[in-house]
């Protein structure tokens, strides 16, 4: 099954914590740019799939992330179809994002993005050829740029809930406190940066979700 622009999607949280849900947006249909899958996670959580939720008044968990690939609709921890929806007029707005090409391999040797004063940039229209310099405080509500394999979407989803509802992180992926060498462990330890440095969504002032300020 091919997803398609405004389906609603139900994904699994890890460790059996429930589902989320979210709106799939497919900005090449409507913007001239490579393709792309981009997920608006809502603030909503059950212990069962609910088919027939309006999430038209539902705030966002996070800023819209970019998948690398589809959703996985077969096999473990899959995705459903749920149904489809017409695209609101602010589904059509694509948000900036934040890049540092120091972050990758710097960031276990920080506490925040803070530390990385320089060399942001900001990435618009999902184009990033042509990035332009600009100051941290104009970008930081902003989401880190980059395309999520699935797998680490579901980890980045699950531990942005965690730490919504306060829970220590740590509890559920212990590879965060682990000295390891191993890739896998280094990628989970980068989604639990970002979500420590993510700004709740609902927090962000609404004139500057998903712009950097002036």
């Amino acid at each position: 099954m091919n997803i398609k622009q405004g389906d609603i999607l139900s994904i699994p949280l890890l460790h059996n914590l429930g589902y989320t849900y979210a709106k799939v947006i497919l900005p090449h249909e409507f913007l001239k740019c490579e393709e792309q899958i981009m997920l608006k996670v809502f603030n909503y959580r059950t212990t069962e799939v609910k088919k027939d939720v309006n999430f038209k008044e539902v705030e966002l968990i996070t800023n819209p992330l970019l998948l690398a690939g589809k959703p996985r609709l077969r096999g473990s921890s899959k995705s459903k179809v749920l149904n489809n929806v017409e695209l609101l007029s602010d589904d059509y707005h694509i948000p900036d994002f934040k890049n540092n090409f120091k972050l990758l391999s710097n960031f276990d040797k920080v506490k925040d993005e803070k530390e990385l004063q320089s060399s942001w940039t900001l990435v618009r229209n999902l184009y990033p050829n042509h990035q332009t310099e600009i100051d941290y405080e104009k970008i930081k509500h902003l989401e880190f740029w980059g395309n999520l394999g699935y797998d680490l979407f579901l980890i980045r989803i699950t531990m942005e809930f965690l730490k919504l509802n306060g829970e220590k992180i740590g509890n559920y992926f212990p590879e965060i406190k682990k000295q390891s060498n191993d890739m896998y462990d280094k990628w989970i330890k980068f989604m639990y940066f970002l979500v420590l440095n993510s700004v709740e969504y609902s927090k962000i002032p609404k004139d500057i979700r998903g712009v950097a300020r002036k």
